[in-house]
Formats: structure tokens, C-alpha cells, sequence
């Protein structure tokens, strides 16, 4: 009896050795798993940033799988992801005058501006191809026109440009991830190039650390003078999940030609084509 004892002891000794082995399992392996997303994202961004500084000297993008990567680091810093249509509100200065400011864009690149004081609205339209600018001056003139290239139509198609990042949908001819990097306010950058389907390339500037778009830019010809038009942007802000510059300044080379401040923006609610077209007055 006293000899069958010693096994059993050892029985139960092992398997309470095994019941804490399964134990410090259940608890370890969450831990060493917790994020495993962001640090697989995290290590992937090492790549492609050591690829960066190899690559400095060569021209051309990089490839496609590094591009999806730092398109990922933007959704995942910006909260962007699933953004089909956005509405910003807020004051836009121009010329010294100030405008209450709607902007409106939906996927892929349509665009509706919107400024408004006690004396006139200017509404100007991008649908992916051709743009058309409405003044209304009181009330009792009312002017549509097509809107030519230069600086207002190359403004509106760069101001909308706020969903040109999506991570799924884009061909290396129409999103690429460059090879050369940009400062921009002391920040290094990401540049991305974004072709629109009028073939106009607009370059996103995406700061290594933080994910944020801090800039973006495209060249513009004025006759046959070439210039730089950008967007700079400043005073971003967490809100529901998503983090928004809440104020930009366009910029013509370095000249200020607007400036922005936002109090409030609209996500995914439910604007429609037709919203873009100067015949449909706004309903929001």
C-alpha cells in the first residue's frame, strides 16, 4: 500500500506541473502576440526605410510591396481606412477676404468647393475630367462657366486629393511610393505619387514618424512659366478615431494663396454623384 503511494504522488505532482506549465502558456502567449500586426508593420517599415537610404541615388519608384506598406502606416496613423466620402466645414482667407468654406469630395476624385460671404458665392467643380466654377452675386446674377487650367483648377483637384491613399485599388501606374525622400518642416518624408485620371500627379508627403500627411504638391504651367502649387498642413486633431489637419495653407511656390481652418468634418455621409454637379444645390 505505502509503495503504490510514491506513484501516485509523482501522478499528482506531474500533472500539477503540467496544469501550471498550460497556465504560464495561457498567460505568456497573449503577451508575446499582443500586437502582432503593428509589429509586423513596424518591421516592415525598417525595410523600407533602409531601402530608402540605399536607394537615394536611383530613380523611379520602389516596389509595389513597399508602397502598399507605407499605404498601410498612413491608414492605420490617419484612421482613414473606409473613407468613402468627406465634408469639411470651416473659414477659408483668400485676397485678404474671409469665406465661410465647404469642402466636399467622394472617391475616386470628385470635388465640390464651396465659399460664401454676405456678398457672393463662388462654387467650384472636379468631375475626374473637367471643372466648372457657378458665382452667385446677391442672389441676382448667376454665372456657370467652365473653369480653364490654371491656378483654381489645379487648387480644387490638389484640395480634394484627401482620399488619393487608399491600400486596395491602386496599380503601380497610378499609385507608386518614390525613391527619394522630402523634408518637410523639418520632417522626413515618404513621397508618394498619386496620378489622377486626367493625368495630373499629385505627390502626397507622408512623415516617417507619426504616419500624418504633411504635405502634398504638383507642378502647374501657367503659360510658360512653371510653378509649384501645395497644400501645407498644421493643427491636426483626433476625432472618433480619425486624426485630421484641422487647418492648411495653399501655397504657389512660397506665396500664400489660401489659407483654411476647419471646426468640423463629415465621414461617409452618403454623398452622391450628383452632389458634384453645379445643378444640385446644396442640401448640407
Amino acid at each position: 500500500m505505502a509503495a503504490s503511494a510514491v506513484p501516485a504522488r509523482m501522478l499528482q505532482n506531474e500533472s500539477e506541473s503540467s496544469e501550471s506549465e498550460k497556465m504560464a502558456e495561457a498567460i505568456t502567449t497573449p503577451l508575446d502576440v499582443a500586437e502582432p500586426d503593428e509589429i509586423t508593420l513596424e518591421a516592415k517599415l525598417l525595410e523600407v526605410r533602409a531601402e530608402l537610404m540605399v536607394g537615394e541615388s536611383s530613380d523611379g519608384p520602389l516596389s509595389v510591396a513597399m508602397r502598399d506598406v507605407v499605404l498601410e502606416f498612413y491608414q492605420q496613423a490617419t484612421g482613414m481606412t473606409g473613407v468613402q466620402s468627406l465634408l469639411l466645414h470651416g473659414t477659408y482667407e483668400e485676397d485678404g477676404r474671409i469665406f465661410e468654406f465647404k469642402l466636399a469630395t467622394k472617391s475616386p476624385g470628385l470635388v465640390r468647393k464651396t465659399l460664401r460671404d454676405k456678398g457672393i458665392e463662388i462654387v467650384t467643380v472636379w468631375d475626374t475630367s473637367t471643372s466648372k466654377i457657378k458665382v452667385n452675386k446677391g442672389g441676382s446674377s448667376e454665372v456657370i462657366q467652365q473653369l480653364d487650367s490654371g491656378i483654381y483648377q489645379a487648387a480644387l483637384k490638389l484640395e480634394g486629393a484627401f482620399l488619393s491613399l487608399p491600400t486596395e485599388g491602386n496599380t503601380p501606374s497610378t499609385v507608386w511610393l518614390d525613391s527619394e525622400t522630402v523634408t518637410i518642416s523639418d520632417r522626413l518624408c515618404y513621397q508618394i505619387g498619386h496620378r489622377l485620371r486626367d493625368g495630373t500627379v499629385v505627390r502626397h508627403y507622408v512623415d516617417f514618424e507619426e504616419g500624418l500627411e504633411r504635405s502634398r504638391m504638383l507642378d502647374l504651367s501657367i503659360g510658360e512659366q512653371s510653378f509649384q502649387l501645395s497644400l501645407e498642413f498644421t493643427n491636426y486633431k483626433k476625432v472618433d478615431g480619425r486624426i485630421f489637419a484641422f487647418a492648411y495653407a495653399l501655397k504657389l511656390d512660397e506665396t500664400v494663396r489660401g489659407l483654411a481652418v476647419l471646426d468640423r468634418q463629415q465621414v461617409n455621409i452618403g454623398l452622391m454623384p450628383w452632389n458634384f454637379s453645379l445643378g444640385d444645390p446644396e442640401s448640407r
